[in-house]
């Protein structure tokens, strides 16, 4: 669960092209009034709209009261079931907004300790609405000025702990959540343990280093229940009132105001509240140490364990690790998804994918041990957590959709003989069990095949573990928890008779309990069997006497290995009887039909812009300030932008300070491909090389209107974007000694495709390829003064070199053009700026030669080739304080240009070199905005001697490409 910094969305749409929408074009959305919500939902929702409105409402008058807060905006919240995933977001800019994905969460989740996920995230999320909006003192005479604008919240500028940790904190209050989650709690307590407390620079956001994003919410909502425990709840509601007027990033002088105490002495104190025991002894085996995130270990017949890592060093996959071996091996890549099926030369997964470019869909995979190839088993079915049967002929799975996770049995000799994946229509479903108030997760079958064990949760009722008649599945008996606690992960012992579970009481962390089972029902109370530091999840008997399980350290997750231990009885268990239907528990809530009938969604109440941010730009040795202000609708299908600065500094004839430069765009992103409209008018300085070597001080004005619609097809792996647009530019060249002007007008299209990844340690694109190619077309038919074709080629690869991170990145392109003298397109070559953005138009879209004054070459083609040895120096992962920059990494590059731009002939002497070197430092700025600084200094060589060889220093903002 996330909030949406849409500080930035101001800079971002106002420069480019927006993303195609977030939603789904298929869903059709329809809108529920209540008091103080908007709740938008698709088709298929409407039960869960009319639940929402109910936790809505009552959540409003909980938390307003406790907060003490009289009055509250409008609040949109959109419950879109387009991801396989269990989260939410909300934002305060443009508008109060919370965006749901209904899909509830396994019970072994940290955030799976509830029994009403709708009820959780929206909690979470509302909680934000309320602390992120308001303003006071100054930032209310902001908002009167600014409107809707990121500089009137400061509470938006808070650090990550302090939004995340007050959030957790509320989403707990009423004893489950987080806070009460022992799993959870390790974050803090290992790294108590262990001399790792993290400081506060290290989770007010950015960090990579473990605990990563869980830090802002595990130490900032543990910070808060110390701070509401030592000093008062109210003072919490008191700090966050406190805060909305302070300047953005120096709100860390309220907790004076608040506490008599500063901030930093308050995070001592909470450091020396927490329990400073010393690590125990433990007598299990440590297997693996990838830290981070490690899942879901299944056991094959030779004794292999499988699982899955999610680490910031590579792209997630499937590792192996063989009995009697150290050394885990990478068996296929993986996105998404826990748990995997082992049959007979075959892993069963499922994983995520994206379908129409905004939905996130589950589907099942099969990879062949033998022959090491991947193929699709299913498509857009919304699979997970599959498991297959003894005998390979069924396969069990959880189907996700609408707010629920039922159970289903597939006919997986169907499946895995087919070639082709099969869709919801095709698919064969032999059984299927569960309904809209079931929560179910990770089954498994017992080894003879006749049970399956089966997480089990009702809406508002206790966590627990059914086992079903495979052939019927009814239910034969029912492991529960108490109601503070949770039963999850079941696994079956080799021979059957036994069945292992993770389980946690309370706020203790998971341990791995068994039962005795025969024929599906239980003939013995709980024991636990094993209670490790950190806890235990995931138990995998391994049938030898000992027991595989996944633990926690202070980096994270790993597998470890223990004796299986006979344990001590628990407490007495209820097994219900054959075929007896669950009771519903007392506070379990039906969905009510919705009081407010709907009404089809309408974007216009919600798209015109509410606020603007002043801009404050340098360019061209010139400063400039202005605004710039941005509209978008609740679901994101209509974005109008403005933004126009005005220059303060180097005014001079050829570009006058009264002109503006501005841009204006509207973007319809509803439907694929997407439509654009873009109008811009820019000014330019530089300095053109005349044929004798003397520079001229040039001001280029350019005025652009640009129609057109794009399409990008998004994968996990890659993505792949083509556009078309109409072009109409005017062009006007001013010297001292002359003006030129000049239309160009024309169709405009590009192609791009990018496999290129980066990983949370990366220093750059690390691993895949880019390739990109534009055309213009220009016709007096169409608006131009004459005939003119021109396009380019850009392609990029960067391969590994040897050391962890380091990157080899190679760029190769190309441009030309042609056509009438006066039309054709100059292309300009120089300069430090970078070409981050492959396939862009213009005549600065290849420019990068390092060494040479901006844009000082020109001519009607331009070829080069940038090479860059890129190589980490250090994982800083450190900031200062509360202020509001982390240092992630700093990393050099050695790199060596060769380039040049020419008209007519052209010989190899003439080429233009560059090469020095650069050092970077990767940071984050604003706890959320990831920058990367460069200092460099090159030396530029020009073979036909029209530029003097130079020595250039310099500083960019960004990467180079």
């Amino acid at each position: 669960m996330s909030v949406r910094r849409w500080t930035l969305l101001f800079v971002v749409l106002g420069a480019g092209l927006a993303e195609a929408g977030p939603y789904d074009p298929a869903l059709r959305f329809s809108t529920y009034r209540t008091p103080h919500f908007r709740i938008h939902v698709h088709r298929g929702e409407e039960a869960l709209a009319a639940r929402l409105a109910l936790i809505a409402e009552a959540t409003h008058v909980r938390l307003s009261t406790a907060w003490g807060l009289t009055g509250s905006r409008m609040t949109d919240v959109v419950v879109v079931d387009q991801a396989d995933l269990s989260n939410g977001s909300a934002t305060v800019i443009p508008r109060n907004q919370i965006v749901i994905y209904p899909v509830p969460p396994g019970g072994g989740a940290s955030i799976g300790n509830s029994n009403d996920w709708l009820e959780y995230v929206f909690t979470h999320e509302y909680a934000h609405v309320l602390h992120l909006d308001r303003s006071r003192g100054w930032a209310r005479a902001a908002k009167a000025l600014f409107g809707r604008s990121p500089i009137a919240f400061p509470n938006l500028t808070l650090p990550l702990w302090q939004i995340e940790g007050l959030a957790t904190f509320t989403e707990s209050e009423r004893g489950m959540g987080r806070l009460h989650d022992g799993d959870f709690r390790e974050v803090v307590d290992s790294g108590v343990r262990h001399q790792r407390f993290e400081p506060l620079d290290r989770v007010n956001g950015g960090l990579v280093d473990w605990p990563s994003g869980q830090g802002w919410y595990a130490y900032g909502a543990r910070f808060h229940q110390f701070l509401a425990d030592r000093y008062g709840v109210e003072r919490l509601h008191a700090l966050s009132a406190r805060t909305a007027g302070r300047f953005p990033f120096l709100t860390s002088g309220a907790f004076a105001h608040v506490y008599g105490k500063p901030l930093d002495q308050l995070w001592r104190e909470f450091r020396d509240s927490l329990e400073r025991a010393t690590p125990s002894a433990t007598d299990s085996e440590r297997l693996t140490s990838f830290g981070f995130l490690v899942d879901g270990p299944r056991a094959s017949r030779d004794g292999a364990l499988h699982f899955t890592v999610t680490d910031p060093h590579r792209f997630p996959g499937i590792y192996r690790l063989m009995p009697g071996s150290s050394a885990p091996e990478r068996v296929v890549s993986r996105y998404g998804g826990e748990t995997l099926s082992i049959g007979s030369g075959v892993l069963i997964f499922d994983q995520l994918e994206f379908v129409r470019g905004a939905a996130l869909v589950s589907d099942l995979h099969a990879y062949d041990l033998t022959s090491r190839r991947t193929r699709r088993l299913t498509s857009h079915a919304r699979l997970v957590e599959a498991d297959l049967s003894p005998d390979g002929t069924r396969l069990a799975a959880i189907q996700v959709v609408a707010g629920a996770r039922s159970l289903v049995i597939l006919d997986a000799v169907h499946l895995l003989a087919s070639r082709d994946p099969f869709d919801v229509a095709s698919l064969r479903i032999l059984s299927r069990a569960g309904d809209a108030d079931e929560v179910l997760a990770t089954p498994r079958w017992s080894p003879d095949g006749r049970v399956l064990a089966v997480e089990r949760r009702r809406r508002g009722g206790p966590s627990a573990i059914a086992l079903l008649d495979a052939a019927t599945l009814a239910v034969t008996a029912d492991i529960r928890a108490t109601a503070t606690g949770r039963v999850v992960q079941p696994a079956f012992s080799p021979d059957g008779s036994t069945l292992y579970f993770a389980a946690t009481d309370g706020d203790a962390p998971f341990a791995v309990r068994a039962v005795a089972v025969d024929r599906g029902t239980v003939s013995e109370s709980a024991r636990t069997v094993l209670s490790p530091e950190g806890g235990a999840r995931w138990p995998v008997p391994t049938g030898n006497g000992r027991l595989v399980y996944v633990g926690y350290t202070p980096a994270g997750s790993d597998l470890f290995a223990a004796a299986d231990q006979p344990g001590q009885p628990d407490q007495p268990n209820q097994p219900i009887q054959p075929n007896q239907p669950d009771q519903p528990d007392e506070t379990r809530r039906d969905s009510p039909q919705p009081a407010d009938p709907g009404s089809a969604y309408s974007p216009l109440p919600s798209v015109f812009p509410r606020g603007w941010m002043p801009l404050v730009e340098h360019r061209d040795d010139r400063w400039r300030i202005g605004g710039a202000a941005v509209g978008i609708d609740v679901l994101e299908r209509h974005v109008v932008s403005a933004s126009g600065t005005w220059a303060v500094t180097g005014g001079n004839d050829l570009a006058p300070q009264s002109r503006p430069d501005w841009d204006a765009a509207y973007t319809y992103q509803r439907w694929q491909p997407s439509f654009y409209l873009a109008a811009r008018d820019r000014t330019t300085l530089f300095d053109a090389v005349t044929s004798t070597g003397a520079l001229v001080p040039v001001s280029q004005r350019e005025q652009t209107l640009d129609v057109g619609v794009w399409r990008s097809i998004r994968r996990v792996r890659w993505v792949q974007t083509a556009l078309v647009a109409y072009h109409l530019e005017g062009l006007t060249q001013t010297t001292a000694a002359a003006q030129a002007d000049l239309s160009r007008a024309g169709v405009r299209a590009s192609w791009s495709f990018t496999s290129a990844r980066r990983y949370g340690y990366s220093i750059s694109d690390e691993d895949g390829f880019t390739l990109a190619a534009t055309g213009e077309f220009l016709r007096p038919g169409l608006g131009s003064d004459g005939d003119a074709d021109a396009a380019t080629l850009d392609a990029r690869a960067y391969l590994p070199l040897g050391l962890p991170h380091a990157v080899l990145a190679i760029r190769g392109a190309m441009a030309t053009a042609s056509g009438d003298d006066g039309v054709r397109r100059r292309f300009r070559l120089g300069g430090s700026d970078g070409n981050p953005v492959a396939g862009a138009f213009g005549s600065d879209a290849i420019s990068l030669l390092r060494g040479f004054q901006h844009d000082v070459f020109v001519g009607d083609r331009v070829a080069l080739t940038n090479l860059e040895a890129r190589v980490p120096l250090a994982q800083v992962q450190r900031g200062w304080g509360t202020w509001p920059i982390f240092v992630r990494s700093i990393h050099a590059t050695g790199f060596f240009d060769v380039g040049h731009a020419w008209t007519g002939e052209v010989t190899w002497a003439d080429r233009k070199l560059g090469y020095g070197v650069e050092v970077s430092a990767d940071v984050v700025a604003g706890f959320g905005l990831p920058l990367t600084c460069t200092a460099g200094v090159a030396w530029g060589r020009d073979g036909a001697d029209t530029v003097a060889d130079t020595r250039s220093f310099y500083f960019r903002v960004g990467r180079s490409f």
